[in-house]
Parts: structure tokens; sequence; C-alpha cells
């Protein structure tokens, strides 16, 4: 299964050991006429500043384009836990953290354009009034001010030579002032479609071959984002607004071609067809002041809505194209969060620096679905134990903690509880009562901007997933999922030790070593028929990670640059089936918000490489991503996916116009995704094998356009 995590993890240290070695010990100043690109980096305690001419060189069109080429950093993904102080990332803009969940991060940045910044802060340790919010860093994108409105927009277009669907993008904002309030204003445009080529073998427990098949799939989506963000000072008190409204439509076409391996058999079909639809809310307000010369206040009022309907057909015909089984499913699922949530900082006591926080929760979650059978005699009602469910949390979360600066050294320590109680109502009526307490503390050695080191322990609870309380029909692997309502989070402590050492401008070396002990493990547990989300004991978890930027002048690429982010692991729990230690779980990428790095793999590693022509005003370069296998343990089957090196290519120019053009080639090598998927009589790995899926998968090759500018 990890045959080939040695030679990832050779290679990518190999590669950076020697851009770092050749850029420390001989890299030569560039000529004076060429200084513009490395100029405009300043070092002032716990804080790299890189003004805007740093990133000259890149030819930026939008913050994003900045932030992206910020040396040693990597943006992480929000707004996909409940809460908010949970859920913010290590972006912050003019000192803020994103006043809005649904507006994600990387579209707010791409709305600035590039010459609205003023410079991009690295934050390395607690300054000013920066909430560090557990992150080792953040990146603070510092606008200027009083500039003339601004209007961004872009299109995006790609073309996937194995399907006919042509997937666009398009939004446009502006950013202006009227009458004191400073606002911005964007509509998001999307038609995604995706497309699924199967060719699947079924085999039997003596590997012989008992069924082919040929599986062809249409995902389909529409969606239109509108939102607002509104900021004005009344008095001594900044208000901040921000709401978002937004629809989609969508739903997949499946095809699934059968032949048994029989002599004298034909193929038969499967059909699955979904539609779905959703409509979404979201407004909150925040208000900041400073009641005193020391203390600073923030409250905040927060709430969002979702309302979502799918309907899902499933139909089989047999060799004569005659119709034998109809399943339908139609669901409706309303999500709601409200959230209260006020900061105070206190300064007054010298180098100490106080924090309290306390956030209150409401989240709701009712799912109700309608499931039927035909086949033949009528429809039949299916019932699924825990489809039909009601899920409400109350949740409270306190932190006090203090910042204590001792010269090169820093302490950040607190204590946090959180409080929540669970609800669910339907089949099995259920409530959880839980809390938790929450202590951290991180000690930071700073002597100088080159060098930090640092070692943090923490305590930390995950987040229950209410689709863990529901139970669904799958009706492409035949299967049921059943939930749990008396599912519990698993809580970790956490060890880390980090050292980062940077050499000049842009080379960045960055390891982190860590060390997990979790308890009650969240994975299946095996029930009299079926399996379900349960808590399986403990587990640990350790390895590494590691960031590095270089520069790659020394090798005669002049402006060309390699960054690479590799995170190593192992782990162990007690299997709940068969009473051995294995690996844990791996998560499934499913969603654009998820980050390859928080799954449970052995291995992860994305090396990228950008060379810039600064006189033409064109670049190139190309990603390539490497992922371990993704196995997931289930009572009854082990479910093992692996995938090829995923490579991608891109050229872009901003010569005309000011208006960058990029043209992206993605999945250069077409490459291979593969599942295996072993089904048992019984529980795994203690009964006999029943059959053995092995489905092989190609995304196809996507070229694709984008053009984008600011007027």
């Amino acid at each position: 299964m990890y045959q080939n995590s040695n030679y990832v993890i050779h290679i990518c240290f190999i590669v950076m050991l020697i851009s770092f070695s050749n850029t420390s010990y001989s890299q030569t100043p560039p000529p004076s006429d060429q200084t513009g690109s490395m100029e405009g980096v300043m070092e002032e305690e716990n804080v790299v500043t890189y003004t805007a001419s740093f990133f000259n060189r890149f030819q930026p069109n939008s913050a994003l384009d900045m932030l992206e080429q910020l040396p040693g950093f990597l943006m992480s993904i929000s707004g996909e836990l409940r809460g908010y102080g949970s859920d913010t990332g290590n972006v912050l803009v003019n000192g803020r953290r994103p006043s809005s969940k649904r507006v994600t991060v990387p579209s707010l940045l791409d709305r600035i354009p590039a010459n609205q910044v003023e410079k991009i802060e690295l934050i390395r340790g607690p300054v000013r009034n920066i909430e560090m919010q557990g992150e080792p860093e953040v990146a603070n994108v510092v606008l200027k001010t009083d500039v003339p409105a601004a209007v961004r927009w872009a299109f995006s277009g790609y073309k996937n030579f194995d399907m006919e669907p042509v997937p666009i993008f398009t939004n446009i904002s502006i950013a202006d002032n009227w009458n004191g309030i400073d606002y911005n204003a964007g509509l998001d445009v999307f038609r995604v479609a995706e497309s699924d080529r199967n060719r699947e073998e079924i085999r039997d427990i003596n590997n012989a071959l008992t069924e082919k098949r040929l599986e062809d799939g249409n995902e389909r989506e529409f969606e239109a984002n509108f939102d607002l963000t509104a900021s004005k000072w009344v008095d001594e008190t900044l208000y901040t607004w921000a709401s978002q409204f937004g629809i989609q439509e969508g739903g997949e076409d499946f095809l699934s071609l059968r032949t048994p391996q029989i002599p004298g058999s034909r193929t038969r079909s499967e059909v699955l067809f979904t539609d779905t639809g959703e409509i979404q809310f979201e407004a909150g307000l925040i208000a900041e002041r400073n009641l005193s010369e020391f203390l600073k206040g923030t409250f905040l009022v927060f709430a969002t809505r979702e309302n979502e309907d799918e309907t899902a057909t499933e139909r089989s015909f047999d060799p004569d194209e005659n119709l034998t089984e109809e399943k339908m499913r139609v669901s409706n699922q309303i999500e709601k969060e409200g959230i209260l949530r006020t900061e105070f900082e206190y300064s007054a006591i010298d180098s100490h620096n106080l924090r309290f926080t306390l956030e209150a929760a409401y989240n709701e979650v009712a799912n109700k679905v309608d499931q039927t059978t035909d086949t033949g005699a009528g429809a039949v009602t299916v019932f699924v134990p825990g489809e039909n469910t009601t899920i409400k949390e109350t949740r409270g979360d306190f932190l006090i903690k203090d910042i204590w600066a001792l010269g090169d050294y820093e302490l950040d320590y607190g204590l946090g509880f959180e409080v929540s109680k669970l609800t669910t109502l339907g089949d099995q009526d259920t409530e959880q009562n839980l809390n938790f307490l929450k202590p951290h503390a991180e000690l930071s050695y700073t002597p100088d901007e080159s060098m930090r080191a640092r070692i943090r322990v923490a305590r930390e609870v995950a987040q229950l997933r209410f689709t863990d309380y529901i139970s669904f029909s799958l009706f492409s692997d035949d299967d049921v999922a059943l939930g749990n309502p008396n599912l519990r989070p698993e809580t970790t402590w956490k060890t880390e030790v980090g050292y980062e050492r940077r050499f000049g401008q842009e080379n960045v070396f960055k390891i982190t070593l860590f060390h997990h002990w979790i308890d009650d493990v969240q994975d299946l547990i095996p029930l009299a028929t079926a399996e379900a989300p349960g808590n399986i004991g403990d587990a640990r978890r350790w390895g590494l990670r590691f960031e590095g930027t270089a520069e790659l002048d020394w090798m005669g690429l002049h402006n060309g640059r390699l960054d690479i982010n590799l995170k190593w692991q192992d782990s162990t729990v007690v299997d709940p089936v068969t009473g051995l230690n294995r690996v844990l779980n791996a998560t499934i990428i499913t969603a654009s918000s998820q980050s390859i790095f928080d799954t449970d793999n052995e291995y992860v590693a994305v090396i990228d490489f950008r060379q810039d022509f600064e006189e033409i005003r064109v670049a190139w370069g190309w990603d390539m991503t490497l992922e371990a296998d993704l196995p997931v343990f289930k009572v009854d089957e082990l479910d093992l996916r692996d995938k090829d090196p995923l490579i991608n290519l891109f050229i872009e120019t901003t010569r005309w116009f000011g208006i960058k053009t990029r043209i992206d080639v993605h999945n250069v090598t077409n490459m291979t995704e593969r599942r295996t998927r072993s089904r048992f009589t019984g529980q795994r790995d203690i009964s006999l094998l029943d059959f053995r899926q092995l489905q092989h998968r190609k995304d196809g090759i996507e070229v694709g356009l984008t053009i984008s500018g600011s007027f």
C-alpha cells in the first residue's frame, strides 16, 4: 500500500536541499537594474513584510495573485465548519478576518485589484491586535487608503475532450465608497460540468471474472451567488455588514452497462438520474470599538440558512430493455445556523496581552426522505432507519488566554471550555450533553527574523458531522449508510515542534514534527447486520510537514521558483472488526473546500514550479500532486483508492491592455484513478470474500482559458 512513500519523500528532500545549499552559499546579488522584484522585503519582530514592489515580477492582477506567490505560505480553506472562531482560516485583510463564511478567501482576494495592495505581512507570532487562532502563521493583506472605485471581472472556460458540456465561471465585483460606507458587491455565476468514465470488473473469491461494467456519468451544476459587504465608522465604532444570497441547480446522469461473463449472457443496464436544487442565505453584522486605551471589544451576530431538495431515480433494465426495477428517493434538507460572539483584548499589563472570547451558536439540520421501490407490482415504501431525522445543537465556547513576551521568547497559553447539547429527533429521540476543557500552550523562540523555533501543545475537539447522524441510501454502491445519534466527537492532544529558516527574500525552509494522541476515534462500528459511524477507542498519529520555497537562478533558470509542500504520517488504531492494529481511515475528498493535506493517508506531496519573464510579461509553470493510497476500512468491506501523479501546466501573460490571459492544461497525462472494493460475506477479513470490484477511471485532459482584469 505504501511502497512509493520513501521514493517520493527522498526526491522532495533532495531537490529542496540542493536548492537551499546553492542559494544560501553561492547566490550572487542580482544586477542593479533587476532588483525591483527583490526589494520591498522588510523584517520586524514576528513579521516579515512584503511590499507591493516585491510582487512586480509576477505581474499580479489581483491580491490573490500576490498571496499565491508569498514565499513559504500555504493558504488554508475555511467556511465548512460550524461556528465562527473555529473556521476563520489563516488570511486577514487589513488585520481582520473575513466577515463572511460563504464568500471564500480566494474569491474575496480575487476581487481586490493588485494596485490597491500596499503590502502583505507574514505574521509568525502575536503582534498588535492580531489573533493567531492556533495557526503557526497568518498572512495580512494591507490595502491602500483613499483608493478610487474599482471593478474587477473574470471569465473562465474549460474544455474536456471526454465530455460535451463546457464548464464556465464568470464574476464581476465593484468596490467603492458611498456616503462614508466602504462596500464591495459581487456576482458569481458558475456552470460546472464533470464526467465519470469508469471500467469495472467484478471478480469472485477465486479472482475469476464474473461481470464487466462500463459506466458513463455526467454531473452538471448551475450556481449563482450575489454578496454584499459594507463597513462604516459611526463615531468610534466600526460596523461591518456581510450578506450573500445564492441558488444552485444541478444533477447527475449515470449509466452502468453490466455484462455477466457467462456464455450466452447479454448486457443489462442501470440508469441513475439525480436532480438537486438549493437556496442559501447568509447575513452577519460585526461591531468593533476601543472601549478604553487598553481595552478593545468586538461583537458579532451571524445567521445562515440552506434549503436543498433532491430527487434520485435508479432504473434497472434487462437485456431486452424491459424495466425490472425502479427506485426513487425524494429528500429535503434544511440547515440553519445562528452565532453570537464577543471578543475582548486587554493590553495594560506590560509584556502581556490578555484575550477573552465567548461564542454561542445554534445549529439545526432537518432531513426528510420519501423512498420507494417498484419491481413491477407497484411502488412499495422503503424504510431506512434514521433517514427522517432532525438534529439540533446548542453550543457555547469560552476562551481566556495570555500572550507573554519574554525577549526572544514568547509564550502563548490559555484555557478554553466547550459545552454543547445535541438533540436528535426522529425514529430514535436522543439527547447528549457534552463538555470539554481545551488547554493550549505555545512557546516560540525567534532570535532574529531568519530563524524561528516553536513547540506547541494543545487539546482540540473535533466537530461532529451532522451527516454521521443521518442515514441515507447509496444507490451507486447498492448500500445503505446508517447514522448514529450517539456519536461523540473525538478529542486530540496535539504536540508540534517546528523549525523555520529563511535565506534571503524568497528561500524558506520549514519543518514541523507532530504527534497526536486521539481519544474516542470516529470510525465505523459493526452492528448486528450493518455498520454505522461510532467511536472505536484510542489512536495515535505521528509524522512531519515540510514546506519550502527556493529560487532557481543558480540552475540558470532566472526568476524560476520551486515550492514544495509535503506531509508524511503514520498512525495506529485497534480495528473494531479484527482486533488488530491498523492505520486510520482516510478521508475521501469530495469538496473543493477540503484540503488533501488533512486526510489520513501516508503521504501527500505538491510540487509547484514557476518562471517569470519580466521583459515580455509572460510566465509559465507546472505543478504535480502525488498521493498515497486512500484506505477506508468498513465493517464488511475494504475500499482502497489510488491514483497516478496529477500534472498541470499553465502559461499566462499581461501584455495586452493589462488584462491577464491564462491558459491551463489540467491532467496532462490523463491519469488513471483506481478503486478496489473488496466485499466480504460477513465481517471484513474474518469472513470469506464475496466479490472484488475493480474500477479504473480517467477524467480526461482539460484545457482552460481565463481572462481577468479591472477598471
